[in-house]
């Protein structure tokens, strides 16, 4: 927030907020080790119903093993998956919020999700 000085008001500021935040993430991301911290599990789990202690096992592998390939990704592919699917951020928001143009946030995307896909194939026969 010693930066606030810097924010011109040509965008909104919660979006210049978001770019902060960003910032801050991805300096602590380069210093250490990625932890899981993708969403709460409350919401992963409001698609599951109630099952039987099998189901309920499987249905914590997966989120766990989801949280882990997000959580692995690099900065910059984490963000956007996180932003578009946790925030429910739209191209356009996510652009400002980035600072980049939206090309660069599909580019992201698709990348972040070849990168999931890659490390979630394991999961392809199990129901989430």
């Amino acid at each position: 927030m010693t930066s606030i000085r810097q924010f011109q008001g040509s965008a909104e500021l919660s979006t210049w907020l978001y770019r902060l935040v960003v910032n801050a993430c991805v300096d602590v991301a380069r210093g250490r080790k990625p932890e899981v911290a993708v969403a709460d599990r409350s919401r992963l789990e409001a698609f599951a119903g109630p099952g039987t202690p099998e189901r309920d096992f499987e249905q914590t592998q997966t989120t766990n093993s989801v949280r882990s390939a997000v959580a692995a990704l690099p900065p910059k592919f984490r963000i956007a998956v996180l932003l578009r699917y946790f925030e429910d951020f739209s191209y356009e928001q996510m652009a400002k919020a980035l600072g980049c143009s939206m090309g660069t946030v599909a580019s992201r995307l698709s990348r972040g999700h070849r990168l999931l896909a890659e490390r979630l194939r394991s999961l392809a026969g199990t129901r989430l």
